[in-house]
């Protein structure tokens, strides 16, 4: 089960994918992006999502090979 968290007050969701970055919904305009763990994005319509959600979110990846 992947780390799954929601944002107090903005709503916006962030989940750890299995290659450690994070995706991230804004329920309230239906927007997402992927994005890496110091704020880089990858993908998506999102270009902004809170560095310590994104820090904290992945923080707990660990890589395949451990």
């Amino acid at each position: 089960m992947s780390k799954k968290l929601v944002q107090r007050g903005t709503n916006m969701v962030f989940a750890l994918l299995p290659d450690g970055t994070v995706a991230v919904e804004d329920p309230a305009t239906g927007q997402s992006g992927v994005f890496e763990r110091d704020g880089t994005r990858v993908s998506g319509d999102l270009s902004y999502a809170d560095q310590v959600m994104l820090d904290y979110v992945a923080g707990a990846y660990i890589g395949p090979d451990k």
